[in-house]
């Protein structure tokens, strides 16, 4: 019975802490109606347990404890990813051209009629543009 109160008041996310292979681990844990069976998941913003209505939360952290080495493996691949792709910001006026900085330059022209033209000239990108 005392599971069941539990379960009942969780119908939003709650936020726990567990214990993975000496790691501690914030997870958010939430009870849904739909759901037909357990349901580990990592995303951006960090592990979620999933259950069942009426799931033992004793069950759902078993769970969780018995699939330790995949969560911690794949905050790794995460962890991994994100310094990989992590760039430092750019000035406005400069974006990534083949992977390198290249500064840009807009170029207000009162004889160009409709078209912008861009061309790369000395490390820079011009654009060329009509007025106004």
């Amino acid at each position: 019975m005392y599971a069941a109160v539990i379960m009942l008041a969780m119908t939003a996310k709650e936020q726990r802490q567990i214990t993975l292979r000496g790691k501690p681990l914030v997870y958010s844990l939430s009870l849904s109606p739909r759901a037909r069976r357990l349901r580990i998941s990592i995303s951006d913003n960090g592990v979620a347990l999933i259950l069942p209505a009426g799931f033992p939360l004793g069950e759902g952290e078993a769970f969780l404890r018995k699939n330790a080495d995949w969560v911690l493996q794949q905050l790794e691949k995460r962890e991994k990813h994100a310094e990989r792709n992590k760039t430092q910001a750019l000035p406005r006026d400069v974006l990534l051209l083949r992977g390198q900085p290249t500064q840009v330059q807009v170029i207000e022209e009162t004889d160009r009629k409709a078209r912008a033209r861009v061309e790369e000239y000395g490390g820079k990108l011009n654009v060329r543009i009509p007025v106004g």
